[in-house]
């Protein structure tokens, strides 16, 4: 019989659901000009001004205002869905969202293995060793379901999100001052 050390099976859950709780949010701020570099392409939510959000693409950062093609809306009625045009004025906050990969990969492979011990454990107690096709079925179900619970702690742990507090035009920045 197949026996998995406590300790590791234990240590590996643990790391799991750390990486998948380590979900990071991190604050930066930003000139206006460096916007497009940061969060052009991407999915994006904007907080503007008057605390409402819309969420989309950004297309263009121009220099007085941003182009941003409009998916949803906060309040639902504010603006239509498409491209449209916001004064630089309104923007306020830039929420960008990204997914990375290495612990999707990580969580569904443990999750594989210890989905694989786990099943073959639950089918050889619960119907015997020569159990045939019960057992089997039991093994399979156990394995798929603890293999998707270790790919979705996975995808939980790959979620990045960066705020991007927008700096106002007309402030001074400190670094730029010569005396």
């Amino acid at each position: 019989m197949m026996t998995l050390p406590t300790r590791e099976a234990v240590a590996l859950v643990l790391a799991l659901l750390l990486a998948a709780d380590a979900h990071a949010i991190e604050k930066i701020s930003l000139d206006w000009r460096d916007v497009g570099k940061a969060a052009s392409g991407r999915k994006v939510v904007l907080v503007l001004s008057d605390q409402s959000q819309l969420a989309g693409k950004i297309v263009e950062v121009q220099s007085d205002r941003l182009v941003f093609d409009v998916r949803k809306t906060l309040p639902a009625d504010l603006y239509k869905k498409g491209r449209t045009s916001l004064p630089r004025k309104d923007v306020s906050l830039i929420r960008v969202s990204r997914r990375g990969f290495w612990w999707q990969l990580t969580g569904a492979g443990a999750g594989f293995l210890l989905g694989g011990y786990a099943g073959y454990q639950a089918g050889s107690r619960a119907f015997g060793d020569n159990s045939g096709g019960r057992g089997l079925s039991l093994a399979v179900v156990v394995m798929t379901g603890i293999t998707l619970a270790g790919f979705l702690l996975g995808r939980q742990a790959d979620q990045k999100t960066i705020l991007i507090q927008v700096v106002p035009a007309n402030s001074v920045d400190i670094a730029a001052l010569s005396y």
